[in-house]
């Protein structure tokens, strides 16, 4: 017991810095930040300058990085650490315009199939650009030439499409003189309590993509025959009675409007195209989220962590925290929730979107808590957040952000597009709430408070159910 005693006693009291991570490190920014905390009553200094002691025992202090080695001194209460961070020398921009866009001589076409599960299709031939969409393994594309390690999609529209060649099967790859039409074998057009469905038999799964407002969805298969004459068959059918579809050049496009968005997803299963529209829960007279489903996503888990704080607590444990909070509220308002993790496991983002889709959900809220790359300064950005990808998600992102800010008083840090696999699929509506920052130190205590938790719970809890009142 003696000895335990001594052991807690030695390391309550000691100086530990918990970011950067090692006391030898590299940094490509302009500047570096330090978090951690001291002993109950003790002071710090960095280089022999002071620093300042947040409530918790806490510190964060950010520095300016000059080229090269950088050097830093920790005292408190004798206790010495030195910690050098090193900034690479910055090289000049050799100029120029980037890489050059190739066509393939001849006016040859490249037939190619996509080789990876889920390969993006891109709006620019970068892979920080936005995607379009993902496309399933064995996917045929046709390209007309290529830029930067990207192929450019041929889609007789105006729409640039790009794919990453690395993405792409080079031993099903060939050049022909023009692209080979997918031809419509069969068609059919249903519904169930959930979906309303359109399922094209083709010859080949050919490159599509969906694009919505909001309210109204474009679909367009790209390289397609319109054998059957759609437009006209489909117009009549009771499920998507706002459609209309149009064979433009070799593209097949439906145009489907209604006045909710609740979300959509198309895919194969081989060469059968299903696309998916998701129906709007039923209105309840009693309960507004009687008939809605949602998935609450606590992120990171297991060797996850996620942001650490500076006394070391972790974002994972924060985000169950707020999400079992989160839960019981839903609940309580009738609405079918399930939870992507419950425990403190390992679980990767796309298993998180699949079982939104499996569970029918509605919505898919992924909660988080914030941190900041060097080269920002902790202590000026700070404040609740919200990141949405697709546009049927955007006022459910800022009716949620406008409320935690004037719920919680935390300054707002803006509702942003955000490129985050658990919100990029079109169904559910999916948002991702960074509730407020585990690196800056008031906010990291708040959220450590249980009261706290449960107001930032109530407040998201409130924003899905006017949301749904709204829109029904």
């Amino acid at each position: 017991m003696l000895i335990f005693l001594i052991f807690l006693f030695n390391t309550a009291f000691a100086l530990d810095i918990v970011y950067p991570v090692k006391s030898q490190c590299t940094v490509n920014a302009k500047s570096v930040f330090f978090i951690g905390n001291v002993g109950f009553g003790k002071e710090l200094t960095i280089n022999s300058k002071p620093a300042k002691i947040w409530n918790g025992n806490i510190f964060v202090e950010t520095f300016n990085l000059k080229d090269g080695v950088n050097t830093f001194v920790f005292n408190s209460d004798g206790e010495t650490k030195t910690y050098t961070v090193t900034k690479p020398v910055s090289k000049k921009s050799s100029g120029g315009g980037g890489s050059t866009f190739h066509e393939f001589p001849d006016n040859a076409i490249l037939y190619t199939k996509t080789a990876d599960k889920r390969t993006p299709v891109r709006e620019k031939p970068s892979n920080s650009a936005r995607r379009v969409c993902d496309l399933p393994k064995d996917t045929v594309l046709f390209s007309v030439g290529k830029k930067a390690g990207f192929l450019k999609l041929y889609t007789s529209d105006k729409n640039e499409l790009w794919v990453s060649e690395n993405a792409t099967d080079k031993r099903q790859s060939s050049f022909l003189s023009r692209i080979t039409k997918s031809e419509i074998y069969s068609y059919r057009i249903y519904s169930d309590s959930y979906y309303d469905y359109i399922e094209l038999y083709l010859s080949m799964p050919v490159l599509y993509t969906t694009e919505s407002d909001g309210r109204n969805i474009k679909l367009t298969l790209y390289g397609v025959d319109n054998r059957y004459n759609l437009e006209k068959v489909l117009y009549k059918q009771d499920s998507f009675t706002n459609m209309r579809v149009n064979q433009e050049g070799n593209n097949l496009e439906f145009y489907i409007n209604d006045k909710v968005d609740w979300g959509h997803i198309a895919g194969y299963q081989s060469n059968r195209f299903v696309f998916k529209r998701r129906k709007p829960p039923e209105s309840d007279k009693h309960q507004t989220l009687a008939n809605v489903n949602i998935l609450i996503d606590p992120g990171h888990g297991g060797s996850q962590l996620g942001s650490v704080g500076p006394t070391r607590v972790c974002e994972k444990d924060i985000n169950l925290s707020i999400a079992y909070k989160l839960s019981a509220l839903l609940r309580q308002k009738g609405a079918n929730v399930v939870m992507s993790r419950t425990d403190d496991s390992d679980l990767g983002l796309y298993p998180r979107v699949d079982m939104a889709i499996d569970n029918k959900a509605h919505f898919l809220i992924s909660i988080h808590a914030n941190a900041l790359p060097d080269g920002q300064n902790p202590i000026e950005r700070h404040g609740t957040s919200v990141y949405y990808y697709n546009e049927n998600a955007k006022e459910l992102a800022h009716l949620i952000g406008k409320n935690l800010v004037a719920d919680t008083g935390l300054k707002d840090d803006g509702v942003n597009v955000g490129n985050f696999a658990v919100v990029r699929s079109p169904m559910p509506i999916s948002v991702l709430v960074e509730t407020a920052y585990m690196i800056y130190p008031p906010e990291y205590v708040l959220l450590q408070n249980n009261a706290f938790q449960q107001l930032l719970a109530r407040s998201i809890a409130d924003s899905i159910e006017a949301y749904v009142l709204l829109k029904q």
